[in-house]
Order: structure tokens, then sequence, then C-alpha cells
């Protein structure tokens, strides 16, 4: 008898209650159900209601369900190996946000296809485009197996082979690299896959809708400018390079024409240290 194939999944909600997770919402709506195991953290900043409910309610639906609460707002980085460590015997591992769309075959996919990495195409709900995955900064827009070389994406709908989990434990200690905690975390996750010594094959599948904060043209609030900073300061000093570096030093650059101290703070004691502020 053939070995029924586990999905762990993880989906990770921030100021949102179950009812107004568009991932939630889809997720229950998918096939294969059977095979997947999941996870939904609350990562602040407070509690949520209704969530014995929704638990008793669907549980029948998964292999198991379970829920989690990080009121402190974990960086996401320990949020996700935290799920990797804790689901040992999973098959494959998935990584969504709070906000996306999923396809009814997304799972389904996952069962019948063949891959180490399996990323979806992204589509934008602003404005209906393509923004990932990309390869040397084009989005992809066709299913199919792709190269890992110059491949990015995001995490939403990321889904990893345990196979892959133990090759990049062996090397970094960890799958996620802790040193990001919101933006940078899935960049770095790919750039280690590209210093693996193997490999790997590489599937994009299935379509995800997602609102993505470069596609609404809305001025990043002052929150998300500082996250990019951060992500600039350390993505240089972990993992450097003549762009990665270009780009950092444009960005000083940038914050001492503009005499913008606090700032100027920022980037270079992340990059001192090498680790976001909450890391």
């Amino acid at each position: 008898m053939m070995k029924r194939m586990k999905i762990s999944v993880l989906v990770v909600l921030y100021n949102k209650i179950i009812s107004d997770s568009a991932t939630l919402r889809t997720m229950l709506l998918c096939n294969d159900l059977c095979n997947v195991d999941l996870t939904v953290v609350n990562n602040g900043p407070k509690s949520i209601p209704q969530v014995q409910e929704f638990l008793s309610s669907n549980e029948s639906l998964f292999l198991g369900i379970r829920y989690i609460e990080h009121l402190e707002n974990k960086p996401l980085s320990k949020v996700y190996n935290d799920f990797i460590d804790c689901n040992s015997r999973a098959d494959y591992y998935v990584i969504i946000d709070d906000d996306s769309k999923l396809e009814s075959t997304f799972f389904r996919k996952i069962v019948l296809n063949t891959f180490d990495i399996c990323v979806p195409r992204i589509l934008s709900v602003d404005d209906g485009q393509y923004y990932y995955p990309t390869v040397k900064g084009v989005p992809i827009t066709s299913e199919g197996y792709i190269d890992i070389d110059d491949l990015m994406s995001i995490s939403s709908g990321l889904t990893i082979k345990r196979d892959v989990v133990t090759l990049l434990k062996n090397k970094y200690g960890s799958v996620f690299d802790e040193n990001f905690a919101l933006y940078g975390v899935d960049t770095s996750f790919f750039l280690r896959l590209k210093e693996l010594d193997c490999r790997l094959n590489v599937i994009c599948s299935s379509t995800i809708m997602h609102s993505l904060s470069r596609a609404n043209n809305s001025k990043p609030s002052l929150f998300r400018e500082r996250e990019r900073l951060y992500d600039a300061a350390i993505i240089a000093r972990r993992y450097p390079n003549r762009i990665r570096i270009y780009y950092f030093v444009k960005r000083l650059l940038k914050n001492i024409i503009l005499f913008n101290r606090e700032n100027l703070f920022s980037l270079i004691t992340c990059f001192i240290k090498g680790k976001h502020p909450r890391c």
C-alpha cells in the first residue's frame, strides 16, 4: 500500500482574524486536503477570537490542524524554522501568507508533480500582472520547470521538499536565515539555494492571487521603508556581491544627502551587526 504523502502547511496571520484571511477561506475549497497537516500561527499583535470554532469545524478536512500564537511578532525566519523543526516527518513544507488566494488544485499539483522546490506564479490583485517568480528580473508567466540560477520569488506558496530541508540544515544549520525578520527572509532563502552544491529540480506551478505593495502604487509607510533599509544592509553584509553592495552604498549616500540621521544609523548598525534589530 502506497504511503500517503504528508504536506505540512504554515499560514501566518498578522493583525487579522481567521475569517478575514483569504488564504484560509480559499484553502478550505482546495482538493486533496486529506494530505495536508495545517499549522496556523497568529503572529500578533493581539489574540484573535473564534479560533477553537475554526479548529473544531475543519479538523476532519485535514491530516491535522493546530494553532500557535506569538503576540510579540516573532521574526518570520524563526516562525518558519520552528514550523519546519516541529514537522520533521513531512514530505513537503508549504509557507503561505494570510492574504493569498489559492487555486482549488494547489495541493493536488504538489501531489502529482515531481520537484525539490515549487514556486507559484504570483498574480497581483491590484493590477492583474504577474510579478513572481522572476528569472534575471523577468516574471515567469507559464508553468514548467525552471533553472535555480537567477531565480527569485516571495515566500507565499513556496513549497520545499524534505530532502532540501536536510541539505540546507547541513550547510547553514537552519533552512531560513534568522538574521532577517521580515524583508529579506525570502531573498536570503533563494540565495542559500543557489549556494548549495547540488542540482535542484525547481518547478513553477499553480497561481496565487496576492496583494503586493509594489503593485498598488501606494507610498511605502515609514515602517516598510525602515524594513527595506534593514534588508539592504543585512543582505549586503551576509550575501555580498557587486549589485548588493552598490544598492547598500546608494542607500547610504541618499540618506547622507537628505541628512536623515535615523536612517543612516539603521543602515550602518545593521550592516555592522549583520542582523535585524529584532533578531
